[in-house]
């Protein structure tokens, strides 16, 4: 099981990877009963393109079980910037709703916060959704010293998603850590993550000196 966990060490958020296939089930069994870390979902790759989903309200409403952003944080533009391939503005389909009549009715091309508060709002109209991982892909790394570091991530994911967020203390209960406690009783079942949202941080392609994927 454990190839199915990652733990971020720089950061206090908990990850999970489950895979990218349709979600299958043993006989007998419902996916409910499946703990997260024996399952598998579908995933989708840049859900944010506009070319691929119009608003990503359409992303959520795809049924996948995990979802990406790529994430800018250089010196030459503002905020956590969310494209592919524009390290200093926005392109994207999140809109910045502040609740679920607003999604697909407001200009896009919003920064991450844009994108989770969209995510918040969807959340709040689906009580009881799949859990979904959200992957994000920082770009260019953490900027510590312009207000875009593991600390301001942090505070910014539970500030728009609230308890929609799965945190470290949410599974390691009385384990000394998140590793421990996973090793020790394994992932929650998909029915106790229902409604959740589980943030994995990837490196970026231009940390990994690849730019062009």
């Amino acid at each position: 099981m454990y190839r199915h966990v990652r733990v971020l060490a720089r950061t206090g958020i908990a990850v999970a990877t489950a895979g990218a296939l349709a979600l299958t089930t043993a006989p007998g069994a419902t996916a409910a009963d499946l703990s997260y870390s024996a399952s598998t979902s579908v995933g989708v790759h840049n859900s944010y393109d506009k070319a691929k989903y119009t608003y990503f309200a359409d992303a959520l409403d795809s049924g996948a079980g995990m979802l990406e952003l790529d994430v800018w944080t250089n010196v030459f533009g503002a905020s956590w910037r969310v494209s592919h391939s524009n390290p200093i503005g926005n392109d994207n389909n999140c809109e910045n709703a502040g609740n679920a009549s607003e999604l697909r009715t407001k200009s896009r091309n919003r920064d991450l916060a844009g994108c989770l508060s969209d995510i918040k709002a969807w959340h709040d109209a689906h009580p009881g959704h799949r859990p979904i991982q959200l992957k994000i892909e920082m770009k260019d790394g953490f900027q510590a010293n312009n207000g875009r570091g593991p600390a301001q991530l942090d505070a910014l994911l539970p500030a728009k998603l609230g308890d929609a967020l799965v945190r470290p203390a949410d599974i390691v209960g009385s384990h000394a850590d998140l590793d421990s406690a996973v090793r020790a009783d394994g992932w929650p079942a998909r029915s106790a993550l229902a409604g959740k949202f589980m943030v994995e941080l990837i490196p970026g392609t231009v940390e990994e000196s690849n730019p062009l994927d």
